[in-house]
C-alpha cells in the first residue's frame, strides 16, 4: 500500500461520515402526538396531569416533552372540568442516535391559556428548542461541524376532564 491511498481512504472515511452526518440532520423533523397522560389528586376538586408528547422525531430516537397541569372540577352534577394551570417542565430523548451525538436544551413552552382563565375545557403546549448534532467521525481529516437548529413544536386538544 502506498502513502497515498491512506490519504483516500481518509478521504472516503469523512465523505461517508459527513453522509450519515447529513442523513442524523436531515431525518429530525418536528412532531406533535400524545404519548401519555398520568392523572393525580391534588384535592377533592382538583387533579394533576403530567402529558408527555413526542416533539421531535428521527428513525433511531425521539424527543419527548414533559407537561404538568392542574384541572378543577367546575360542575360536579354534569362532571364539568376546566384547565387552570399548565406549564413546561422539560424535554427528554428515548433512543439512540446514529450517524453522531445529540444534544438539546430543555426548551420554552407556551400554554394556550393564561392560567387561571375560566372555561378552559382543552388546552395545548408549544414548544420552542434546540437541538445541536454533533458528528463523529473516526478519520483523520478534521471532523465536521457541530450543526444547531431551533424547532417549535404546538399541540393541541388535551381535555381538561381527567
Amino acid at each position: 500500500m502506498d502513502g497515498g491511498s491512506g490519504y483516500l481512504d481518509d478521504i472516503n472515511c469523512a465523505e461517508n461520515c459527513a453522509m450519515i452526518f447529513t442523513d442524523l440532520v436531515s431525518n429530525a423533523t418536528t412532531a406533535s402526538y400524545a404519548i401519555s397522560a398520568q392523572v393525580g389528586d391534588v384535592d377533592d376538586f382538583r387533579k394533576s396531569k403530567i402529558m408527555q408528547w413526542v416533539i421531535l422525531t428521527n428513525p433511531t430516537f425521539q424527543l419527548i416533552s414533559i407537561e404538568s397541569g392542574i384541572v378543577k372540577l367546575v360542575d360536579k352534577q354534569s362532571n364539568v372540568w376546566n384547565w387552570e394551570s399548565l406549564t413546561h417542565q422539560n424535554i427528554t430523548m428515548v433512543g439512540n442516535p446514529i450517524g453522531g451525538a445529540v444534544s438539546f436544551n430543555q426548551g420554552v413552552g407556551t400554554p394556550s391559556f393564561v392560567a387561571g382563565a375560566p372555561n378552559i375545557l382543552y388546552a395545548g403546549m408549544s414548544v420552542d428548542f434546540n437541538v445541536t448534532f454533533h458528528p463523529i467521525c473516526n478519520c483523520t481529516v478534521p471532523n465536521l461541524l457541530d450543526q444547531s437548529v431551533n424547532y417549535n413544536s404546538t399541540i393541541i386538544g388535551w381535555p381538561a376532564k381527567p
